[in-house]
């Protein structure tokens, strides 16, 4: 049975910690259809796309580089938070795609281009995608015969998790792929949850840093 009935929430939240301007607004509304929403994967792609086509608005408005307009705002801090960046490239990411494509090359006006009797444009967009680090814990072997084992409580979903702690190991060791064994599903190892949202790779390979810096000692 489907239940009937239309609402709007209009959720308004200011934010900011040196940006008072930034402000988010969200509208719920309530149909009688299918939820809209990702597929697996990442969730952060629909909102960076409705976040990107706002900026190319607003860059088009007054006729600025759509890049400029985004290099024009790059923050050096989180502006929500103050707190510094532990990693951040996107500047550099925007000057590697703008050359690789020749964005400077470009029609500037809208369906100004032909490719046979199709019109052709160019855009560009930004997206990230966070890096999430949880508890985990590993216990690393090295062995006399120069091979090593890493026995975790994580599963393997088929993402390649047994793949980038091998890869982790071999490269914090010294040591060939070949000589190093991911051990998966091992209750008696602390507590690691599965390997989702891309965490496994930060957390445990953290974990596996760690392992091989108590185990050189």
């Amino acid at each position: 049975a489907l239940a009937s009935g239309f609402a709007i929430a209009d959720l308004h939240h200011a934010v900011g910690h040196d940006r008072p301007n930034i402000s988010l607004h969200q509208k719920v509304t309530r149909l009688d259809r299918i939820q809209n929403a990702f597929f697996r994967g990442p969730g952060d792609a629909p909102g960076c796309f409705a976040l990107e086509s706002a900026m190319d608005e607003l860059a088009g408005a007054p006729g600025m580089d759509p890049i400029e307009l985004r290099l024009r705002n790059e923050p050096d801090r989180d502006p929500t938070r103050g707190t510094r960046f532990s990693s951040r490239y996107l500047r550099e990411a925007y000057g590697i795609g703008a050359e690789a494509f020749g964005w400077s090359r470009r029609a500037l006006a809208p369906r100004a281009t032909r490719v046979g009797r199709w019109r052709a444009g160019q855009g560009m967009a930004a997206a990230r995608l966070p890096t999430i680090s949880i508890p985990a814990a590993v216990k690393l072997r090295l062995y006399a015969d120069g091979s090593a084992t890493i026995e975790c409580n994580t599963n393997e979903l088929g993402a390649g998790t047994s793949t980038a702690q091998i890869q982790a190991a071999a490269q914090r060791l010294g040591l060939p792929l070949a000589a190093i064994r991911f051990l998966h599903g091992d209750a008696e190892t602390g507590k690691t949850r599965i390997p989702g949202a891309s965490a496994a790779t930060s957390s445990v390979g953290a974990a596996v840093k760690a392992a091989r810096d108590n185990l050189v000692r």
